[in-house]
């Protein structure tokens, strides 16, 4: 009788750790799944503020405000002013407003020199910034602060940009 006991015991016991097992499994599978739509509705999200242009048309140098064409071929203007670029690779640009993203496919050396035309400085071989953005510089820390609070890293490559900007806007208040 003993033996009995100790065998559904035993049974018993093995029934736990499986259930066990399989209760952490179908936790890690909750875990991935709930991840995945997290994604996903991040991504549906992204894109509703997202858009593609094919190429920038002007940009309006007092509000920094651009008119561009879009995938469509249809001309449109941005109705708030681009606070910063980012080459994010040699084929994308990507402009970025207070709550808008534009991001521009295999952009030419003529626009770039467009936003550099328009006010932005290039202070990292991926970053440009909008002028009337920049609150602070911190020279040790290589950093530039926006006035949304957003931090660019500018490279000992791009200094001179930072200090002709900094001549331009001491002789100004001069």
């Amino acid at each position: 009788m003993l033996c009995i006991y100790s065998k559904a015991i035993q049974f018993s016991t093995a029934l736990i750790k499986i259930s066990k097992a399989h209760l952490k499994q179908t936790l890690a599978y909750i875990k991935v799944s709930v991840c995945f739509v997290l994604f996903h509705l991040f991504l549906l999200l992204k894109k509703s503020w997202s858009m593609n242009i094919n190429k920038i048309i002007s940009i309006n140098t007092k509000t920094n405000q651009l008119v561009y064409e879009t995938a469509d071929n249809i001309i449109t203007k941005l109705n708030e002013s681009v606070v910063r670029a980012e080459l994010e690779t040699k084929s994308k640009l990507v402009l970025y407003g207070n709550e808008q993203e534009l991001e521009l496919i295999n952009p030419d050396r003529k626009t770039i020199q467009l936003l550099l035309d328009s006010g932005f400085l290039q202070v990292h071989k991926k970053h440009l910034i909008n002028t009337e953005y920049i609150i602070r510089i911190r020279i040790e820390e290589h950093q530039i602060e926006l006035l949304n609070g957003i931090t660019i890293p500018y490279t000992v490559d791009y200094r001179k940009n930072i200090e002709s900007f900094l001549k331009s806007i001491t002789t100004i208040n001069h």
